[in-house]
């Protein structure tokens, strides 16, 4: 598969899953949102070629416009994309401001942007 060599791909997944499970939602989503900037990576050289030497160019997909460009046409993909950047810049476990703790977001919203985030990616696999 597109990224079946990936152990740190899976690692970051199963991270996710274990910290879900003991409902630790934001060590659960910092894992996702860096699973989700890694499968990016990987989709973007499958789907766009837009790989360094032919591997997933995961620097690149520190940047939303990266994000933008893979995801133009999956509809509100924009608005998902910078929802998930918020929450991970206010995280205190990915971001030093540490806004997250005094911030309105809920871990209903938490897991929203985790179900979103996983909407982009299911749909571009089916482009596969």
């Amino acid at each position: 598969g597109f990224s079946g060599n990936d152990d740190k791909l899976f690692f970051l997944f199963f991270m996710y899953m274990i910290e879900l499970k003991k409902k630790n939602h934001l060590s659960a989503f910092a894992y996702y949102k860096n699973f989700f900037d890694r499968i990016s990576a990987h989709l973007g050289l499958a789907i766009n070629n837009d790989g360094a030497k032919g591997k997933p160019n995961y620097k690149a997909y520190y940047k939303e416009v990266a994000f933008r460009k893979l995801y133009r046409n999956i509809s509100n993909s924009e608005s998902i994309v910078e929802k998930a950047h918020e929450i991970r810049n206010s995280n205190p476990l990915s971001h030093s401001s540490a806004e997250l703790i005094d911030s309105d977001t809920t871990y209903e919203d938490i897991l929203k942007s985790i179900s979103d985030l996983s909407f982009l990616i299911e749909n571009k696999i089916t482009e596969l």
